[in-house]
């Protein structure tokens, strides 16, 4: 989803990924890394990670929720799935006349359409992203955060 490779001065370095297994929990994760890191938690923190994950029985509602957000109607779902590369089917889905064969690969697609992620964000504007659209569509997730010591 996004990478942000450590700078000359070792400030530090970002990774941002959004991930699916298949029929399971649907998780946005930050792992933030370099000297950022030691000034703000501590001088042996090595790297920050956290994990915002909506469980597999709630990502329906993601599912739902991202096509009513993202498609006035047919003709735009069909459009974007064939922009995306996301191979379909002519056939009843979710109440469109045309289904995406991975399901999951729609479901992280278009979240990553929701977020409106560029190249100048960081891990934590996309997370907020994420977290605020969640509670706007009333959808709960569980969070996590990790600090690796050296």
């Amino acid at each position: 989803m996004f990478n942000k490779p450590m700078d000359e001065d070792g400030w530090s370095a970002e990774e941002v990924t959004l991930e699916r297994h298949p029929g399971g929990d649907l998780t946005l994760r930050c792992r933030t890394s370099g000297r950022a890191v030691e000034m703000i938690i501590g001088e042996d923190a090595t790297e920050y990670r956290r994990a915002w994950t909506v469980m597999a029985e709630h990502v329906p509602q993601v599912l739902r929720a991202a096509l009513q957000d993202l498609f006035a109607d047919a003709s735009a779902l069909r459009t974007w799935l064939a922009g995306a590369g996301i191979p379909a089917a002519a056939e009843d889905w979710q109440g469109y006349p045309i289904r995406p064969l991975n399901e999951n690969q729609f479901v992280i697609e278009a979240v990553r359409a929701l977020l409106g992620v560029d190249g100048n964000d960081e891990g934590t504007k996309i997370a907020d992203r994420f977290t605020t659209w969640l509670t706007e569509q009333s959808i709960s997730y569980e969070t996590d955060e990790q600090v690796v010591t050296s």
